[in-house]
């Protein structure tokens, strides 16, 4: 009977799973420095470290769930990679079958979630003691890490006694309607528990008593190895794109596994008790079907070991954010580098792009407001990781033979890109202005448009040499403005009229806005003998 307890603990169970993950993530990406990237970089360095990793992980914790969420999380903070996280998943798959043999042995279930209020406690001691500390976003992580696994304990609260009610012998016992039946029951208990080890101990349970054969048990178990993709999907709900590639990856992992344990079923078990039989395993019908559990997952990983770098490659260019559209070159194409004007064609158009993003980046800054202040910075992030790409394709370039001229022209280039970087630095940092220091930027900011608007108006031709006059005037003029406006600050301060504070952070913002004028007028300088190669 649905009573509003249970509707309570579902639907509660599911929202600290989802508040869990969140707090996770946000503390994570708070606390995410070097330090912390290389660390976890390092576990996850290879495959076979991340798949270690994973795999050890998931014995400790006893938990894929905690695992996977964990990785999701891991990717939405950017801390790994796909490619690196996949295998984190595939060794948590392999290690959540300890489980099954702790239960087959002993009978014993180990349960992390009690001790999710202590995690409670010590994350907000971390998280009051330290404010503005690093330690402060540890503490909400491990406090996210704490209410996710108290909602899945408030889930499996809400099912046990349903789970407990379940007869397995009410169940179709031959053909496709009892396989159907009895994978579709490992699905249902997995997603509602939302913990493939309990189900997994749930039909070892039932087989040791005689209520179902191997083979039936079998089935649950291959249904909840399905079901517990689950987790990575309700972890990447409203996450990044990033962590929905893992969450996609977990799904397919786990059903090209599924479907290869469903067609050898009948012969991957007579193996089994080959191989059990072999290694003088007890012929307990608990412990066939832990080895089954294990023997399954690891062939799943064997499975999709050939396939794995393609499916990683084909989902990266799923899910794409605007932030990763912009990060991805457009005009820098290997195939070039053979014909050195061509690539150097390329790599100006991509210079000019960035320098195009840098600019609309600074001119939306001085709109800038605490709400779209995160948005603009993922931006700039997005702009530096473009930088990264054609530095790299200069690289490449410079390890052919390349004619004089095309060589000559990649020092101006790189000033370029570099000065276009400082231009988007330059516009997400700083607070947000105060009214005050808005008023006087508006001073600076017709000067700044009248740079930016020549600069990208004439992006895709040559510059000509009166546009370049043209800027030269607009930055001397600026220089004039700059200094007016910061020696009326200076008197307006020692006047009393305004707080040494606000002298300050109007000093400040009228000096990025002024460096901003410079760094763009000079890429301009640097660019427009090469735009002249490219015009014609």
């Amino acid at each position: 009977m649905i009573t509003i307890e249970l509707l309570g603990g579902l639907f509660g169970g599911i929202g600290l799973f989802l508040l869990g993950m969140w707090l996770m993530t946000d503390g994570l990406k708070a606390a995410a420095g070097d330090s912390l990237r290389h660390t976890i970089q390092n576990w996850t360095k290879t495959p076979s470290r991340g798949f270690n990793a994973g795999m050890g992980l998931t014995a400790i914790l006893q938990s894929s769930s905690a695992v996977t969420v964990v990785t999701v999380g891991f990717v939405s903070a950017g801390l790994v990679t796909l490619k690196q996280a996949v295998w984190v998943i595939y060794g948590s798959n392999v290690g959540t079958t300890l489980t099954g043999w702790i239960v087959a042995f002993t009978g014993i279930q180990v349960k992390l979630d009690v001790y999710a209020m202590l995690m409670v406690a010590l994350g907000m001691l971390m998280r009051l003691t330290g404010a503005q500390t690093r330690r402060a976003h540890y503490g909400q992580a491990l406090v996210g890490f704490a209410l996710f696994l108290l909602g899945i304990q408030a889930l499996k609260v809400s099912f046990s006694a349903l789970s407990g009610q379940i007869d397995f012998s009410l169940l179709p016992q031959q053909g496709w309607a009892a396989t159907t039946a009895f994978f579709a029951a490992g699905i249902v208990l997995t997603v509602l528990i939302q913990s493939s080890s309990a189900t997994t101990a749930i039909a070892i349970t039932v087989v040791s008593a005689g209520i179902v054969t191997i083979e039936q048990a079998a089935l649950v178990i291959i249904g909840a190895n399905l079901g517990t993709s689950s987790t990575a999907v309700l972890a990447a709900i409203g996450a990044t794109a990033g962590a929905r590639r893992v969450a996609a990856a977990h799904v397919i992992f786990n059903f090209l596994a599924t479907v290869f344990a469903l067609m050898t079923l009948p012969w991957l078990l007579v193996g089994i008790v080959a191989v059990r039989d072999l290694i003088s395993l007890p012929s307990d019908a608990g412990v066939t079907l832990a080895l089954f559990s294990t023997t399954f997952n690891v062939l799943g990983v064997l499975l999709i070991l050939p396939f794995s770098s393609t499916m990683v490659r084909w989902l990266e260019r799923r899910f794409i954010s605007p932030e990763e559209d912009i990060a991805q070159p457009r005009y820098l194409d290997d195939s070039l580098l053979k014909v050195p004007e061509l690539s150097q064609r390329g790599l100006t158009l991509e210079v000019q792009r960035l320098g195009q993003l840098a600019l609309t980046l600074s001119v939306e800054s001085l709109r800038r407001t605490p709400q779209n202040l995160q948005a603009l910075h993922h931006r700039e992030i997005a702009i530096d990781q473009l930088g990264e790409h054609i530095r790299d394709y200069m690289s490449r370039m410079n390890r052919t033979q390349l004619p004089t001229p095309v060589a000559d022209a990649l020092a101006p280039m790189l000033r370029a890109l570099q000065h276009f970087e400082e231009v988007a630095d330059l516009a997400v940092s700083g607070s947000v202005p105060e009214p005050l220091v808005q008023a006087d930027l508006l001073v600076l900011r017709d000067n700044f448009l009248r740079v930016v608007t020549t600069v990208m108006a004439e992006a895709d031709v040559a510059m000509p040499t009166f546009l370049v006059e043209r800027l030269d005037q607009v930055n001397a003029e600026q220089n004039r403005v700059y200094e007016s406006l910061k020696a009326g600050l200076l008197k307006a301060a020692a006047q009393g009229q305004i707080s040494l504070h606000q002298m300050d952070a109007h000093i400040q913002d009228i000096g990025r806005m002024h460096r901003n004028v410079e760094r763009a007028v000079k890429a301009a300088h640097r660019l427009a003998p090469l735009r002249l190669l490219i015009a014609y």
